[in-house]
């Protein structure tokens, strides 16, 4: 029973490692292939680029939830000891340097150059959406 337990409390973290990588790699590729906001479909995918970080982010704090609860739960009923706790802290840790990682390409992404000032009232509104609010809203 405590290997079940332990395999769920790291699946978990490993799944939001890749969505973590995933999405920041989606974040990269795009900065890189999009320097500057030029035109209406670009901004277009801005905003899809956005929403999908939005519904990933919201994936992540699911997946990063439950490790800690099914560890108190197998603490709880005797499964795991104080100790596992590691098993918890150990995949954040990583998580957390991914995420660090990843602030660079977002702080790319938050201040992309654009061609008319219209656009960067767009892409402010977007990002502003972005940091307050936990679903898109365009």
């Amino acid at each position: 029973m405590r290997t079940i337990y332990l395999a769920v409390i790291l699946a978990f973290p490993v799944v939001a490692m890749l969505n973590a990588l995933y999405f920041g790699s989606e974040l990269k590729r795009f900065a890189d292939r999009t320097p500057r906001l030029e035109t209406p479909l670009e901004m277009t995918k801005y905003r899809r680029l956005i929403a999908r970080q939005m519904y990933a982010a919201l994936l992540q704090l699911l997946l990063l939830a439950i490790p800690p609860i099914v560890f108190f739960h197998g603490l709880i009923h005797k499964i795991l000891t104080v100790p596992d706790i590691l098993f918890v802290v150990v995949p954040s840790a990583v998580i957390i340097v991914i995420a660090q990682l990843n602030r660079r390409h977002e702080a790319r992404i938050r201040t992309l150059p654009t061609a008319t000032e219209q656009m960067a009232d767009e892409r402010d509104a977007v990002v502003r959406t972005w940091v307050r609010k936990p679903l898109p809203d365009w």
